[in-house]
Parts: structure tokens; C-alpha cells; sequence
């Protein structure tokens, strides 16, 4: 017995050095950071706490695996849950009926716009989606007494509503709301505060190019249409969509190449192509995209010819002005 307490000793002694040494450190830290920015005595992450109570539950946490059935009298939705029960979401308060959280954080201005990027950046830890997974399976006593999960996502829903009202001095939060768009997260509030960002197309790129690897054609018409991107990026990406299963995302990849125009040459063949769809619509997309794209789709010239013998007058009439912009507007002196 004595033998063995000097060992658990010693540890217990080792376990009180290392804590106190950890204490110290943190209170070093502490003094010698310097003091963070406040408005009205409160930091960003303060205001931003305030934010996220002020600020209903996002949708997308309280919808996830649910469909939604109808609108509610108050301008929400309503939602079958998966296990059959009927929720009421509250509709989305614009960021002016947030609250004072909202007008503590556009005051703080820059510093603010950076505490709310490192929010942007977050992810859910491996600890945290096994918490959210087995929390429903608890006792409910149990779960009365424990917090319930939050997810990353919900947290930078925060952010990005936080960050849609500040203006130009949002514009730093750029690239993160990007990742955002990436992760898809709070989809419709990243898009319309990249718009009133007023981001460069060229930054969508990659993002872009990154969706349409994945097969994300969907979300690629979604996110150009949103952003007006008229891009030889999303030619590329949408090229693909037009040889896809799906009827309804061809007609919209066709309806967006030709709004995209000059720019959409990478596509041509692929709009030459679906010219012989069985899909009177699609015919009519692909032959009024080719004459949008002008002569930088004289390749498809042979197909819009054929395309002049259509059952279609609606694809007749569109591939003849095709080749009147592509041959006529072609030739015309520089």
C-alpha cells in the first residue's frame, strides 16, 4: 500500500503543476492581448450572442429531412417532419427586425466583419455531429437537463445574415462567404449578400469549376442566375447538364446558355447536338442559345440547317434567325 501511494502522489502533484502552469499561461495571454474592440461596453462574439437569440432558428435546422407542404398565415412554412409530425417555421425577419445585436455589430464595423469571417470558417467537430445524432435517442429527462446541438451551419447562418447588412464593409468576407456557397449553407442569404457585394464573376470560378465536377449543374443555373455570371466557366459546367437524365435542368441549361451568349462557345457542340432531342423545348433552347452565341458557333451551322426541316415552326423560326446571326452578323466587316 505504501509503495503504491507514492506514484498516485507524484501524478496528483503533476496534475496540479500542469493545471496551474495552464492557468498562468492563459492569464499571460490575457494581460498581454490586446483589448478587443467593443461598442456599448460588448465585443463582436458578445453582439453576436445576442444575434443568435434575437435571430429564429434557421429553417434548414429545423427542416432537415422534412418536406415542405404549405404556408402558414403568417408568411412561414409548413413542414412534414420525417417521423410524420406537421412544424410551423416562423418566417425570416429581414436583418433591420433582428434587433440591437444587428446594429452593435455594423457599428463595430471591420472588427466585427473579421470576428464574423472566423465564424464563416467553422465546422462541426466529430464530437458535435455524435452529439447531434444521439441526442434525439435520449431519455427525454435526460435530454430536459443537456443543451441541444447546434450545428456549424446554423452558427454561420448567423454570420452571413450579420454580415448582409454591413455594406462595403463586408467586402473582406468575400472569399468566406464563397466556401459558404461551397458547403451550402444558407444558400439564398449567401447569394443576395455576395450580390450586394457586388463580388467579381472571376472570383465564382473556381467554385464553379468545383460544382460541376461534382455533377452540380442545379446549383450552378441557381448561383449564375442569382449573380448574373455570364461566364465561359458556366458554358462549361452547363455543356454537361444538356447530355444529363434531366428534361427540366436541359431546358434551363439551354435558357442560360443563350442569356449567357458570345461567352457560351464552349457549349456549341453540345447545343448542336440536342438540336435532334426528341423535346420540341429543348430543340428550341439549344437553336435560340446557338444564334445567341453568334458566330462563335458557326461549327453548329450544318445542324441549324437541318434544323430549318423541323416538325417545329417554333424551332424553324429559332434556327433561322440562329443562322442569320451566325452567318450575316459573321460576315460583316470588323
Amino acid at each position: 500500500m505504501k509503495t503504491g501511494g507514492r506514484p498516485t502522489v507524484l501524478v496528483g502533484w503533476i496534475v496540479i503543476l500542469a493545471g496551474t502552469f495552464s492557468v498562468v499561461v492563459g492569464l499571460v495571454i490575457t494581460v498581454m492581448s490586446p483589448p478587443k474592440p467593443t461598442y456599448e461596453g460588448k465585443t463582436a462574439a458578445q453582439w453576436f450572442r445576442e444575434l443568435e437569440r434575437e435571430y429564429p432558428a434557421p429553417p434548414s435546422g429545423i427542416l432537415r429531412g422534412a418536406i415542405i407542404v404549405g404556408g402558414s398565415s403568417s408568411g412561414g412554412m409548413i413542414a412534414r417532419m420525417p417521423n410524420g409530425s406537421i412544424v410551423t417555421v416562423p418566417p425570416t425577419p429581414k436583418p433591420s427586425e433582428i434587433g440591437p445585436s444587428f446594429e452593435g455589430l455594423k457599428k463595430l464595423g471591420p472588427p466585427a466583419v473579421e470576428y464574423l469571417i472566423r465564424v464563416l470558417r467553422r465546422r462541426d467537430s466529430w464530437f458535435s455531429r455524435r452529439y447531434a445524432s444521439m441526442f434525439p435517442r435520449l431519455p427525454a429527462t435526460l435530454r430536459n437537463y443537456l443543451p441541444a446541438p447546434v450545428s456549424c451551419d446554423e452558427v454561420r447562418r448567423h454570420a452571413v445574415v450579420a454580415l448582409s447588412g454591413m455594406g462595403p464593409l463586408a467586402r473582406p468576407a468575400a472569399p468566406a462567404l464563397i466556401e459558404a456557397l461551397r458547403d451550402g449553407v444558407a444558400l439564398d442569404e449567401t447569394l443576395d449578400t455576395l450580390a450586394m457585394l457586388r463580388v467579381a464573376p472571376a472570383e465564382l470560378d473556381p467554385l464553379i469549376e468545383t460544382l460541376a465536377i461534382a455533377g452540380e449543374e442545379k446549383e450552378i443555373i441557381r448561383i449564375a442566375s442569382a449573380l448574373s455570371l455570364r461566364r465561359p466557366v458556366v458554358a462549361r459546367a452547363l455543356a454537361g447538364a444538356l447530355r444529363g437524365p434531366s428534361q427540366a435542368l436541359r431546358e434551363r441549361a439551354g435558357r442560360m446558355l443563350a442569356e449567357i451568349g458570345a461567352d457560351a462557345a464552349p457549349a456549341v457542340s453540345a447545343l448542336a447536338l440536342e438540336l435532334r432531342h426528341s423535346d420540341e423545348q429543348i430543340r428550341y433552347a439549344s437553336a435560340r442559345a446557338l444564334g445567341e452565341i453568334g458566330p462563335a458557333a458557326s461549327a453548329a451551322a450544318p445542324d441549324l440547317r437541318r434544323a430549318l426541316s423541323d416538325e417545329s415552326g417554333l424551332v424553324r423560326s429559332a434556327a433561322a434567325r440562329a443562322l442569320t446571326n451566325i452567318v450575316v452578323v459573321g460576315a460583316e466587316p470588323k
